[in-house]
């Protein structure tokens, strides 16, 4: 994408004058100059269709906008133009160690923390963490031991969003495995002193409501809650992801996993999609297992009353999408994110439609 220095001077000025923080300008200049060099399916008109309008080429097509509909959508642009939303109260809960101790009185719906890994000022550190057994120390000897007592367990990076740096380690059977590929121990131990700024946490499995659908990953219910005045949380939507072959040991829909639409009433998902040359399209059956996309998640109440606790406990985080794996046992937090990819939610009902994300955005953009 070629702009001209005069008329880039003259964008980032107006970028400026909308009220763009100057963090989210660069990452959005960033994000449309990848999407004109890589959305291979729209022609230069409608990339600048889009581009004028607030949206990459690639997310118009996905919504299928016109002139008649994209003002019912939340654009990308305003999406960047209101961050942050919840202003330095993201890192409580955008950090996976920080929110582990936020959340200390809903302990037991947050994983098993074993060992953060990483540097310090004084060289490589392995710290045992509150969950750690008695009996292991802080080498990755240990957690080698460890992980032959658990079976599995989670390497995932601290403050990694969207499935980046999640890695699933397993022993069975007298054989490593990392990511579901066969390793040795040497190169298991390898892969663990190389990792820096890390957690080890227990590995979960889904309900086998979930797991009869899709098995290999642990598949992740994604929850927003909105809270605006801090002290009446909603949640504003719902979906339930699974992974596939193609995804691998995640479900993120941008890697070849299915979304679900899950109704707030009584928990049920379906209205399954997965994303093919660039659109969404339905995916009624899993495309390996050939199950039916649809059911109704295990403990939804729960679910929804535990949420809304942690919004009143947390009435400074006006803006939270939580990440949670429902086991056999009930269900856990993996991660809560400040600036969620809301793009599967807003394609399901356009936000200035919905009677919570459109006000919501409304308010905040006014401001």
């Amino acid at each position: 994408m070629v702009i001209s220095t005069a008329k880039g001077r003259h964008y980032l000025r107006d970028l400026f004058k909308w009220g763009i923080d100057r963090q989210f300008w660069y990452k959005w200049i960033i994000d449309v100059a990848n999407d004109f060099r890589t959305n291979q399916r729209s022609t230069f008109g409608q990339k600048l269709w889009a581009y004028r309008r607030g949206f990459l080429s690639s997310r118009s097509r996905i919504y299928g906008l016109t002139e008649d509909n994209y003002k019912n959508y939340l654009s990308d642009l305003d999406y960047f133009r209101v961050q942050p939303i919840n202003r330095w109260y993201s890192h409580w809960i955008n950090d996976k160690l920080t929110v582990k101790y936020m959340l200390f009185p809903f302990n037991q719906y947050m994983p098993r923390y074993y060992y953060h890994l990483g540097h310090n000022q004084t060289g490589r550190f392995v710290a045992r963490l509150m969950d750690c057994p008695p009996g292991y120390g802080t080498t990755t000897a240990d957690i080698i031991r460890l992980l032959q007592s658990e079976g599995s367990l989670a390497a995932k990076l601290v403050a990694g969003t969207r499935g980046e740096g999640f890695n699933k380690i397993s022993y069975r059977d007298s054989q490593y495995y990392l990511n579901h590929l066969p390793v040795s121990e040497s190169e298991m131990l390898e892969f663990l002193d190389q990792l820096d700024r890390y957690l080890i946490t227990e590995y979960l499995y889904p309900h086998q409501e979930l797991s009869r659908i899709w098995a290999k990953s642990s598949n992740t219910l994604r929850v927003v809650v909105i809270n605006d005045d801090g002290s009446k949380p909603q949640i504003a939507s719902s979906s339930m992801r699974f992974g596939t072959e193609r995804s691998g040991h995640v479900d993120m829909m941008i890697a070849g996993g299915i979304g679900t639409v899950v109704d707030l009433k009584n928990g049920n998902f379906s209205r399954a999609k997965i994303m093919r040359d660039g659109e969404l399209v339905d995916c009624l059956l899993h495309p390996d297992t050939k199950v039916p996309v649809e059911g109704t998640l295990p403990f939804w109440p729960e679910i929804v009353t535990t949420v809304e606790a942690i919004g009143r406990y947390l009435p400074h985080i006006r803006f939270m999408a939580y990440d949670i794996i429902i086991t056999e046992s009930g269900f856990k937090i993996i991660e809560i994110n400040s600036r969620p990819w809301v793009y599967f939610e807003n394609y399901n009902q356009p936000f200035y439609t919905h009677p919570i994300y459109g006000r919501f955005f409304r308010r905040l953009l006014k401001r």
